[in-house]
């Protein structure tokens, strides 16, 4: 009878002993994945800083280009005005003669 209980109570243990072990093989599994998934998370973070930074760089380009293109742009028509003043200068004076 005591030896029933005895193993009984072995069996148990073992019982419980292998749950442990199984839980613990799972803690250390999901252990690994978190640091896995914050080192990747670090690499997605830098890469998304880089990201913005180029964003950011080539938006800074593109209103410098904006700028450079209005510019031109007012030059043109400064052109066309002054030719077209020449033009009705050159007019007139034949015109008058």
């Amino acid at each position: 009878m005591k030896n029933d209980i005895r193993n009984e109570l072995k069996a148990e243990l073992d019982k419980m002993q292998k749950e442990l072990h199984a839980r613990d093989v799972n803690y250390t599994r999901l252990q690994s994945d978190l640091e896995r998934y914050k080192e990747e998370e670090k690499k997605l973070s830098k890469y998304n800083l880089t990201l913005r930074m180029s964003l950011k760089e080539k938006n800074n380009q593109l209103e410098d280009v904006k700028g450079h293109q209005l510019f031109l742009q007012k030059l043109l028509e400064d052109r066309k005005c002054d030719k077209d003043k020449d033009n009705a200068s050159t007019q007139c004076e034949a015109q008058t003669q």
